[in-house]
Order: C-alpha cells, then structure tokens, then sequence
C-alpha cells in the first residue's frame, strides 16, 4: 500500500475536555500516519478550540478551522471536505475513539476494491459509567433494503471518497439525519458502500445521545426517509417503516436506552 495522503475529519462543538482528548489522541497514534487531521471549530463556546491549539502546536498534522458563526454539523462538515486535500476522508466525531489501526485496514480495503465509494466497519458502544457495553453484529456489503430501518453505517466509522461526495453536492442540510440522507443519495446515484469486519471505533452512546432526538429531529426523520425511499426506488409496502420514529417520538428515552443496550 503506498504512502498516499488521507484527510481525518473531525467536527467540534462543546466537546468537553477528556472526550476531546482522548478523540485527537485515538487519531494522532494511528499506525498509518501520512494524514491531514481537519478539525472544524463550530462556534465552541467553551474553549475547546484551546485544547486543539495546543496539540497543533506539538504535531503539523492538525489543521484547526474555524466557522464564523454557528451552523450545525452538515455545513461544518461540507467547509472541512472542501478545504481536504485528500480524495479519502475518514469521518470522526469529537467525543469517539478511533483503534490505533482503524485508518490503515479502511484505507487497505479501499485500495482494493475500488468499487466502492465508502467503507464503515464495526464498533464498540461505550459510554463514561459502563464502558463497554455492546457491539454492532452487522458487516458485509450494504444493499439499498438495509436502509429502510435506518442507516445500517455507524457514520464516525465511515472513510469516504471525496469525489463521491462532491458529485451529490456534499451533505445535505437535514437537522441531525445528515450521514442518513448522504447514504441513500450516494445510491441512488450508483455508488454502493460496505462495512468491513473489523471493529475500527469506540462509539460513545449515552443518555445524552438519546435526548439530542427532538420531536422535530424524529418528524425530520420521517421526511428524509420518503425522500431517500423515493430515490431507492423502495416498494409502496416498504413505507410502511416511517412510522419507525413517529413510534420512537412517544418512547420514554430511558426504555430507548434500555434498547440501545441490549439490542
């Protein structure tokens, strides 16, 4: 495999400190280290950026970016791959941990089998009190029914191509379904994607996680998911898997939770 060039991709909002470093360190100690590490300030207002300052400091790889006000993760993350230098972009959340050779397996599969446009791979779920507690099961090639539930990608697992992206007009502006709404238009344009076997991420899911899903995020839900269904081409009966967050609305977040973990 030859020493190309991949951008990491990390979007920051009021990460708290700890989360934020154990983040930047997971992908400062990866195995393969020719890489761009983008780092996309949304407007903290709790200093973080400091943190990030400092490690630029001790390492060139980090390029701290900064949006000039506030505008949410799909836009951050669209301003972070046009100023990426690289055609392979691997997708980290600021509160995960990516395992030491994450970029190295994904960056291997991808350089042979190229027919793919994105790669996810398995991932620990974790959260502060319990640590580990589940995996996701799912591996192999991701066809277009695997989307009626919901995104079948763990997204901060996801390493993309650049051009794969540019060529659907990058995110799409859908309040937290972002990664949801990317997916089923990359297909419905022909490109497909796959998880590989691999656990490559500890994935932090907590009772915060949960309550980021508004009422408003879950109606948002059930929009992206008739558009995306309309895109695949989904059958009239397979509709019927957008009442999926219209029932999810009305489940106290704690049996959701219970879910999550035991699922």
């Amino acid at each position: 495999m030859d020493n190309e060039l991949v951008t990491v991709l990390m979007p920051m909002y009021n990460t708290k400190e700890m989360d934020l470093r154990m983040a930047i360190e997971s992908i400062l100690s990866q195995t393969y280290s020719n890489i761009e590490f983008i780092i996309v300030n949304d407007c903290s207002t709790n200093g973080c950026e400091i943190i990030v300052e400092e490690y630029s400091k001790k390492d060139s790889r980090i390029v701290l970016l900064h949006n000039d006000r506030n505008l949410g993760i799909e836009a951050t993350l669209n301003y972070g791959i046009d100023n990426a230098k690289s055609n392979y972009i691997v997708r980290m959340d600021s509160d995960d941990i990516s395992y030491k050779d994450r970029i190295e397996k994904q960056l291997k599969f991808m350089k042979t089998h190229p027919e793919y446009s994105f790669i996810g791979g398995r991932a620990d779920f974790f959260n502060s009190k319990e640590g580990i507690f589940r995996e996701s099961n799912f591996y192999g090639e991701v066809k277009k029914e695997h989307f009626l539930r919901g995104t079948p990608f763990i997204h901060p697992t996801i390493m993309l191509k650049k051009d794969a992206i540019i060529e659907v007009g990058g995110y799409p502006i859908s309040n937290r379904t972002e990664d949801y709404l990317l997916q089923m238009t990359l297909y419905s344009k022909g490109h497909k994607g796959y998880i590989i076997e691999d656990k490559i991420l500890k994935y932090r899911q907590d009772s915060d996680t949960i309550k980021r899903f508004s009422k408003k995020q879950r109606i948002n839900e059930i929009k992206v998911k008739i558009t995306g269904f309309k895109m695949l081409k989904m059958k009239w009966y397979q509709y019927i898997w957008i009442l999926k967050p219209l029932i999810a609305m009305f489940i106290p977040n704690r049996i959701l939770m219970f879910y999550q973990k035991n699922k």
